[in-house]
């Protein structure tokens, strides 16, 4: 088997604050640009989910998470596996609930603008990696638990 035959996967933060839900703007000139995501990536090797989060959410934003619930069991917004979600390889995803423990926002690499969006304002972005799911499933679980 060859590298081409394995699966990637990647991770997102679906970060909530203050009943908004922070997303990135994608550069101009990487894949999907100009489209909006939630500032995951993909995990190294040896790396813990939430190290992979902390890591790539501060490097996209500049804020500092930990997952929004008491664990990363219970922060789990989804498991991802279209095959068709990333146009240049297969990456699985999983999608966790996170929330701002510190840090300003900050624009980071491939990121042309980092904000907060309400669910009403999250609707009518064009969203990267079938991020667009990911988000209607988190915001139909906050919505339950009051938080947005």
């Amino acid at each position: 088997m060859s590298q081409d035959e394995i699966a990637k996967f990647d991770i997102n933060p679906l970060i909530v604050k203050d009943k908004k839900l922070l997303l990135a703007k994608r550069d101009s000139n990487v894949q999907f640009g100009n489209s909006w995501h939630m500032p995951g990536g993909k995990v190294l090797i040896k790396e813990r989910f939430l190290d992979c989060l902390k890591r790539t959410t501060f490097y996209k934003t500049g804020l500092e998470i930990e997952y929004l619930f008491d664990d990363k069991n219970s922060s789990v917004v989804g498991v991802y596996d279209d095959p068709d979600r990333d146009p240049r390889e297969h990456v699985a995803g999983i999608t966790f609930f996170c929330k701002v423990v510190g840090g300003k926002i900050v624009v980071g690499k491939n990121c042309s603008e980092v904000r907060f969006f309400s669910i009403n304002e999250i609707k009518s972005l064009n969203t990267a990696f079938g991020h667009d799911y990911m988000l209607r499933d988190g915001i139909k679980k906050l919505l339950k638990l009051e938080l947005v």
